[in-house]
């Protein structure tokens, strides 16, 4: 099936074309790739994708055993804080077991993510006075 339904319709005449649609098709489908550390984010760490607030409360949960936790900025990979992650207990709204990371003593504006040794690093959040704004 040399022709697809797709490729005659959108003009696609040349192999170049088709690689070009399959590239455009991956930065739309998985942006996530172009954000520095993502390829390796796990659901098993739960973090505030909005952001928090520069001087507020900053937690984030684990759902997988682990003890310790690492705020990292995603521009050079930095560790700016290092903690322990509370003993687990049951979500009450799911029933998964969970650990807080809490690091709200992180109070530099930026982008960062979370690193659990053994687990696997979160997506990408800010920190800053206003991210409720772009919400």
């Amino acid at each position: 099936m040399a022709n697809s339904l797709l490729l005659p319709s959108i003009g696609i005449r040349s192999g170049w074309g088709a690689l070009l649609l399959v590239l455009v098709a991956v930065l739309l489908i998985c942006p996530a790739v172009l954000a520095h550390g993502a390829e390796s984010a796990v659901l098993a760490i739960k973090v505030d994708q909005v952001g928090y607030p520069l001087h507020g409360p900053k937690v984030a949960l684990v759902g997988a055993a682990a003890n310790t936790f690492e705020v990292r900025r995603s521009s050079d990979d930095v560790v700016v804080f290092h903690g322990k992650l509370t003993p687990s207990v049951a979500d009450p709204d799911t029933q998964d077991l969970v650990q807080a990371a809490d690091f709200s003593s992180v109070r530099t504006a930026g982008s960062y993510y979370l690193q659990v040794p053994g687990v696997g690093c979160s997506w990408n959040f800010a920190i800053g006075p206003n991210v409720y704004e772009r919400a």
